[in-house]
This record gives structure tokens, C-alpha cells and sequence, in this order.
């Protein structure tokens, strides 16, 4: 059965997840079985990174697995054309044609608005990938930021070998047209582990990455995201808060890629923050039940760390 790993004492973001330890508490036996029971009846594989900053704790299961990326890719992307903002290479209110062949299949709004092509800021640009979780965007500021090598050489020094990015989202779905399965969930391309991706999330948090008020932006944008929303608030009680970015890979022989979501939990009367990563590949169900075991990893964490220990 996958171990729930608990870390204690980590100070640092580099550090991130650090050295485990096996974990007797009653509340950590009685999330691992709740972790197991959705693990088993999502008939695939489920992983999780989280932490709760102000308590210095942090959980995870299956936490070093590699899952595929898909719209999370976004995320980095942004963080990377916004240095290259504040550098002055891409400035936030550079405009840019983005033609009709740029255009990328699945969710986007930029494609669905401007069919005959667009003239877009960066800045838009950036809203679009972040709030509206814009494939078509992802993938210009990709190109516009150099490409996938330097975004992974940047993720290598922030979270080392715990996030790739090796194709635009239009090669990706190329390659799963032209290869199917040996393209899906076991390609190490374009993936993350969710301690990675949880770190990354952290140092968000913390405005560590980026001057303050790109920092404030992005974290804006992320709130202002409303797509997918029955996987991480959904289950969560009504006065808690949160900001996200969902992912979801296609599906073939009937079984589903990857569905994700990652993003920070805001805790009511100035509790703190919990900050996660939820994947889950290879389910064979349909994507409200993808969701549902999203939303339900989801509040076994909250009530774990928010349940005194």
C-alpha cells in the first residue's frame, strides 16, 4: 500500500519536501486509510503534495510519482515571462499578433473569441493562461520566453529535476495523435512529482519569485480562476477561500491521462494557508467522478491540518 509520508521541520523552499518520516499519529493513520479508500475506488493513481506553512508541516502520497503537467504547465510558464518582464525583455504592455495557426485544440477562450486571429498584450496574454487557463496563451509565452529549455533550466535551480517542460501544448496533443499511450501518463516529458509542484506553489506564496507586485498579479489571476471548480473548493466549507489552476490530459483505450489541480487554500480568521498538488492518472471513470476524488483528497487534507493533532 503507498506510504503517507509526513515532513517536519523544513525550513527552507529549496529544501521543499526534504528527508520522511513513517508517521504513528492517529490523525496521520486515519488520513492514510482515507487516502487509500480514494485512491482504490478512482481505479487509478493518486498524488498528492501538501503543507501548511505557518504549522511547518507537510503531507504527501506517492508524492515523488511523475504525473503528466497538462494545463499546470501554465503556471510555470507565466513565472518565467513575468522575470522576463520585470528584466524588461517582455514588457507587460508589448502587444503581439497571435495568428489563426496558433491556435491550440481543448480549452481556448482566445481561440473561441477571436477566430480570425488576435492582437494581444503580454499582459493579456498572462491573464488569459493564469485566470482562464488558456492553452493558446500558454503556449505564445512559451515561445515568447524562448522556449521549453530555458523554462526547464529555470524549474531545475527552483525545484532541480521535480518539473519539466519539453513541448508546446500543440506538440503535445501531436504526439498523442501520432504515438497514444506511448505519449500518455509514463512519458517523463512535460511532467512534474507533486512535491515539486507544491514547492513551486510555496515559493508563490511567499512572493519569493517575483517583485511584489507581479507577485500580488498572479496570485490575483489565480483567484480569479473559475474554471473546473468541483475540484478543489467544492467540498470545502463555505467560508474558505482559495485559488487554483486545474489540469486535465485526454483519455484513450478508456482510460483518462491525468486530472489535476493545484493551487492554496485560504484559512478563515487568519489560521494560515494550505498549499497542494492533487493528480490523478490512469482513472477509468468519467471526469465528474475525476473531480469528486479531487475534491475529496482535497478535504482529507483540510481536515488534517486543520483538526488539532
Amino acid at each position: 500500500m503507498t506510504r503517507l509520508v509526513l515532513f517536519l521541520g523544513l525550513s527552507t523552499v529549496a529544501a521543499a519536501f526534504g528527508q520522511d518520516s513513517d508517521v504513528q499519529s492517529p490523525a496521520a493513520k486515519t488520513l492514510a486509510a482515507e487516502l487509500s479508500r480514494i485512491e482504490r475506488e478512482s481505479g487509478g493513481q493518486l498524488g498528492l503534495a501538501a503543507t501548511y506553512p505557518e504549522k511547518n508541516l507537510r503531507i504527501g502520497w506517492r508524492a515523488t510519482d511523475r504525473f503528466p503537467l497538462a494545463e499546470l504547465a501554465h503556471l510555470p510558464v507565466a513565472i518565467r515571462a513575468m522575470a522576463l518582464m520585470e528584466a524588461g525583455v517582455l514588457p507587460f504592455r508589448k502587444w503581439v499578433r497571435v495568428e489563426p495557426d496558433s491556435y491550440v485544440s481543448g480549452r481556448s477562450p482566445i481561440r473561441d473569441r477571436y477566430p480570425e486571429g488576435a492582437v494581444l498584450t503580454i499582459g493579456q496574454l498572462l491573464r488569459y493562461a493564469i485566470a482562464e487557463n488558456d492553452a493558446t496563451a500558454g503556449d505564445v509565452l512559451l515561445t515568447l520566453s524562448g522556449g521549453p529549455q530555458p523554462l526547464t533550466s529555470t524549474m531545475q535551480r527552483l525545484v532541480k529535476d521535480g518539473l519539466r517542460v519539453d513541448r508546446t501544448a500543440k506538440e503535445q496533443r501531436a504526439d498523442l495523435e501520432k504515438n497514444g499511450a506511448q505519449a500518455g501518463p509514463d512519458d517523463p516529458r512535460d511532467s512534474t512529482t507533486p512535491e515539486a509542484y507544491t514547492a513551486l506553489l510555496t515559493m508563490v506564496h511567499r512572493r519569493v519569485l517575483l517583485k511584489p507586485k507581479p507577485s500580488e498579479l498572479l496570485l490575483s489571476w489565480l483567484a480569479e480562476a473559475s474554471q473546473s471548480p468541483h475540484r478543489l473548493k467544492a467540498l470545502l466549507p463555505p467560508d474558505v477561500r482559495v485559488w487554483h489552476l486545474p489540469g486535465t490530459c485526454g483519455s484513450k483505450d478508456k482510460l483518462n491521462f491525468c486530472t489535476s489541480v493545484a493551487g492554496g487554500i485560504i484559512l478563515p480568521a487568519d489560521q494560515g494557508h494550505i498549499l497542494l498538488s492533487v493528480f490523478l492518472k490512469l482513472s477509468p471513470h468519467d471526469e465528474a467522478a475525476r473531480e469528486k476524488t479531487l475534491a475529496e483528497t482535497t478535504l482529507a487534507v483540510y481536515r488534517f491540518f486543520t483538526t488539532p493533532q
